[in-house]
């Protein structure tokens, strides 16, 4: 498992990038953009996310975001 636990993501395109199997927990995300995650298969345990990034947390469960 890649540990990226306490990463900070600042301002970062992160060009689509997917995260599997990943140690997120205390992860800043909430800067970041164009990324995609599935919340059962990372750790997320206090990982901070702004409202803006929410697709890329729902894109992995099949959920559509629409403004």
């Amino acid at each position: 498992m890649l540990d990226l636990s306490n990463a900070v993501f600042k301002d970062c395109d992160l060009c689509y990038a997917s995260f599997h199997h990943t140690n997120l927990e205390k992860a800043d995300f909430t800067t970041a953009r164009n990324y995609t995650l599935n919340p059962a298969a990372n750790r997320l345990k206090k990982a901070k996310f702004s409202r803006y990034g929410l697709e890329g947390l729902l894109t992995g469960l099949g959920i559509e975001v629409v403004d």
